[in-house]
């Protein structure tokens, strides 16, 4: 009930789990992120020295303000999106999936780092290969780099500021 009243005053949003699936090992939870991340560091007591070099609260503080960024660009589209996240038991995560009218599909990791290497698509190209079939389908790494770079046919690296640029 507490959750929920928190998703109606608009300071969580909760992102579905991924439901088209038949592979038995997929976490049907549901994902909550803070909608402020500024509210979400001050009611945990996080100070900018903690989080600085502290890569799982970095990684958390980014991954909802990324999600913030996407939820505000699907809500400007015409066509109607979904979001979803993924998780299964063999620990393969992606943090967020946007489906298209068309079952089209964008896979999207938040890393807080500024390098990313061929192994950082794992999930993403697992999911591909697995999940995906038959559906177009797009993988991003957004991190805190400066460049877009190529990995493979339909993964992508991009830095964060390419989605308000």
């Amino acid at each position: 009930m507490f959750l929920n009243a928190l998703e109606t005053l608009y300071v969580i949003d909760r992102v579905k789990a991924w439901p088209n699936t038949d592979y038995e090992g997929v976490r049907k939870k549901d994902k909550l992120l803070m909608s402020d991340t500024g509210l979400m560091a001050s009611i945990l007591r996080w100070r900018f020295d903690q989080v600085q070099f502290d890569g799982d609260r970095n990684g958390k503080l980014l991954e909802g303000f990324v999600y913030q960024q996407i939820i505000t660009v699907i809500d400007a589209q015409e066509d109607q999106h979904s979001i979803y996240h993924y998780r299964d038991a063999a620990k393969r995560e992606i943090d967020f999936l946007i489906e298209n009218m068309n079952g089209d599909i964008l896979a999207i990791e938040v890393k807080a780092g500024s390098a990313v290497k061929k192994t950082h698509f794992k999930h993403l190209e697992w999911f591909k290969n697995n999940l995906a079939k038959g559906r177009k389908f797009k993988g991003v790494i957004l991190y805190s780099g400066e460049h877009v770079l190529s990995f493979g046919e339909g993964m992508w690296a991009a830095p964060i500021s390419t989605l308000w640029s």
